[in-house]
């Protein structure tokens, strides 16, 4: 019987990207993967059950069960890096914008609250832009009073911070 030898996988450390969440990223991630958690037995189950409906090859039940199990218990693990590796963002001064930092903006035609969070929590549709993107880029670094100038497809929109708060 011959023995496979794998190679350790190194890890270049360098390549890995430190996570920054807000309190709250890091709060809605453990009731995630609680909830993850929480579906592993009925899952498990699940999986006995299909399991005698017959022919494994054929049993599609069985199959479909199977995938689940595998997306959870993938995305359980992500979870956890992510938990076990992130940084929670603590409350910076309110004198510049950073990481964390809730800005009010202004238009000439209205007023917009947006929260600066890492690329894992960045959700538009919420105002959580991450500094990947181009208005985050603009944001960064920025003071009350200054303005931005953010180019659309519509022309250019000019921002200026109103207030910025932790």
């Amino acid at each position: 019987m011959a023995i496979a030898r794998q190679k350790a996988r190194v890890v270049d450390q360098s390549k890995i990207r430190k996570v920054c969440l807000t309190p709250a990223g890091y709060k809605s991630l453990k009731t995630e993967l609680k909830t993850l958690e929480d579906k592993k037995p009925e899952l498990s189950r699940k999986i006995g059950l299909t399991a005698s409906f017959g022919d494994l090859p054929e049993n599609h039940a069985w199959d479909a069960a199977k995938e689940e199990e595998a997306f959870l218990d993938g995305r359980i693990a992500e979870i956890k890096a992510i938990l076990r590796d992130a940084e929670i963002l603590k409350p910076s001064g309110v004198d510049i914008v950073g990481l964390g930092s809730k800005v009010t903006l202004e238009t000439e035609s209205q007023r917009v609250a947006i929260t600066l969070v890492d690329s894992l929590e960045a959700d538009s549709t919420k105002g959580k832009v991450s500094p990947d993107s181009l208005l985050g880029q603009l944001l960064l670094g920025k003071k009350v009073g200054e303005k931005l100038t953010v180019w659309t497809p519509a022309g250019p929109v000019i921002y200026k911070v109103l207030a910025i708060r932790c």
